[in-house]
């Protein structure tokens, strides 16, 4: 009866493990793409007023930004009556001083009232705006003269 017994075990064991390579071709598989987008993120530094003191070399405003990225986008924006042609205008009265300037080293190029820069580089990076008087500005007419730039940096 043992005998008989192992048979019919070994029989059972033997349709069992025949089975498992028909169960084993039913099984599907996908392969799954993950992805996390970090967004890039950018600050920027700057002096709120800028004293140009050197009228005869000009002066440098350093610019700071800082992104997560690897380019940014420095933008300056100045109104149509504060440049001419792509020269800056700072007024006193009816009287104008025109600096030429250079971002980044590059010559200032003013369309639709905006210049603009990209900057290479993660991390903190300093760019300098250089604002040179025309020759003679010690000549012109005594006092203060002022105009704005609005400077916005964007990622890229």
């Amino acid at each position: 009866m043992k005998h008989i017994f192992n048979k019919n075990v070994l029989a059972v064991m033997g349709l069992i493990s025949a089975g498992i390579p028909f169960t084993a071709l039913a099984v599907s598989s996908a392969t799954v793409n993950i992805k996390a987008i970090v967004p890039a993120t950018v600050s920027i530094s700057v002096d709120s007023e800028f004293i140009l003191k050197n009228l005869a070399a000009g002066d440098d405003l350093n610019i700071k930004t800082a992104t997560n990225g690897s380019k940014t986008r420095l933008t300056m924006e100045v109104s149509s009556d504060q440049h001419e042609g792509n020269d800056l205008v700072l007024k006193n009265g009816q009287n104008k001083m025109k600096l030429t300037a250079t971002l980044a080293g590059k010559p200032l190029t003013i369309n639709n009232n905006k210049a603009s820069v990209e900057i290479l580089g993660t991390g903190e990076q300093t760019t300098k705006l250089h604002l040179t008087p025309e020759a003679g500005a010690t000549s012109l007419f005594a006092g203060q003269y002022q105009g704005n730039i609005k400077l916005i940096a964007e990622p890229v």
